[in-house]
């Protein structure tokens, strides 16, 4: 009896420090919060810890920290004021993962940035080395990594003129249009029926913020500053700059809508040519 007693004590007393031990085990860390302040601090080797111990997880979309860096940093050169809205962040994020996957360009992420003629400006400096990613952009990237999104396959184009089908436009009064254009050969898409149909979320979306201070003022109809719309939306827009570029122009980390050097000088011989159109020619 008094062996029995004993059996019965260790055994509950095993019970006890064996449910104190569960307790006291630290919870799981948040690795995508992790992610992202690593991607905004430019910390490679915290992010690729974080990555490590996400997709240490079960059933978990296998996040690559390098990819989340680049796709960050594209995200914030081209759509990095602060006034702009996630929709359109993500938006370009999906223009270059459509890109990854479609047959007409290149197979991986930094191929498809650092393509020749393609972003205008990645090749620079203050790409490649002195931008980081803003938080907005982080999390917008973050989230099309995880399979959130915003378009259709096709849509593998975005500027300020039309290079396709136009799937949908964004309006900035400080910007002007941005096209989102699907490819000209959607025969090479492998399209279900359903994943054709237009994606929650990109039909429209109102930005929050204002724009910076000395940002144009909206055209006479009124339109909103931010939008994503179909290009068939009634109303009038803000005039569309006569960049003479397919592409965005970057938008580094400041926000500020930056102009070529080649751009410039167009301008300036232009102008130089009308006032002295004998000289001129």
């Amino acid at each position: 009896m008094k062996r029995c007693c004993l059996i019965l004590a260790a055994l509950l007393m095993w019970g006890s420090l064996s449910t104190f031990a569960k307790a006291e085990e630290p919870p799981e860390p948040d690795w995508l919060t992790l992610l992202v302040e690593a991607a905004v601090a430019g910390d490679r080797e915290a992010g690729l810890e974080a990555a490590e111990g996400w997709n240490a997880g079960e059933g978990r979309a296998e996040l690559d920290y390098d990819e989340l860096f680049l796709l960050s940093k594209l995200i914030t050169w081209e759509a990095g004021s602060d006034w702009l809205p996630d929709t359109l962040r993500l938006s370009v994020g999906e223009v270059a993962l459509n890109r990854v996957a479609s047959p007409e360009f290149p197979d991986t992420l930094e191929a498809v940035v650092y393509q020749d003629g393609q972003f205008t400006g990645v090749d620079t400096y203050d790409f490649q080395t002195a931008l980081l990613p803003s938080r907005p952009c982080a999390e917008a990237a973050l989230r099309l990594l995880l399979g959130e999104r915003m378009l259709r396959p096709t849509v593998v184009f975005e500027g300020h003129k039309p290079q396709g089908p136009v799937h949908s436009v964004f309006i900035d009064m400080h910007y002007g249009r941005i096209y989102f254009c699907e490819s000209l050969f959607p025969e090479l898409y492998e399209q279900p029926e359903e994943a054709a149909a237009e994606r929650p979320g990109a039909e429209a979306a109102t930005a929050t913020e204002a724009p910076r201070e000395g940002a144009a003022e909206p055209g006479p109809g009124g339109s909103a500053p931010d939008a994503l719309r179909d290009p068939a939306a009634p109303g009038p827009a803000p005039s569309v700059p006569q960049d003479g570029e397919a592409g965005l122009a970057p938008a580094p980390a400041g926000g500020k809508h930056m102009k070529r050097p080649g751009q410039l000088l167009e301008r300036l011989l232009t102008g130089l040519r009308s006032l002295f159109p004998i000289a001129a020619s």
